[in-house]
């Protein structure tokens, strides 16, 4: 072990992280005319591309699943077999649609039946005023 020799700071090479901006240029510009060698292309060299578009985070709804892009289409039952258990849940969801329009209308019922209970009686009330 002692005839290891020490190793210090200063007799380390540099890190790949403390290089210059201008070495990283050009070994992107030595990685481009290698690339042509090799038949494959090379990477762009510039701003990322993410930073020229001025998207905007508000208009990428929000989910359970993290942000996704809004659907293009609305998508048709992808179910292959159609069995009973297809139809009756179908039925299942009509007859709720059937029942919360029914209840919206028996409410909507009775809140006309009292506006037109309050009606009669305000009508009655200015009749008794103007005689």
């Amino acid at each position: 072990m002692e005839s290891r020799p020490t190793t210090s700071s200063s007799n380390r090479p540099p890190s790949p992280s403390a290089r210059s901006f201008t070495a990283a240029t050009q070994r992107a510009g030595l990685m481009g005319s290698l690339s042509r060698l090799s038949g494959r292309p090379g990477t762009r060299t510039g701003p990322p591309t993410a930073m020229l578009s001025q998207m905007n985070i508000a208009e990428r709804p929000m989910t359970q699943h993290g942000l996704v892009a809004p659907k293009t289409a609305l998508k048709i039952s992808q179910r292959q077999i159609q069995d009973k258990t297809y139809f009756i849940g179908l039925l299942r969801g009509k007859m709720m649609e059937l029942n919360a329009e029914t209840s919206r209308l028996l409410r909507d019922n009775e809140s006309l039946s009292q506006e037109a209970s309050y009606l009669l009686l305000v009508r009655k009330e200015s009749r008794s005023v103007d005689c």
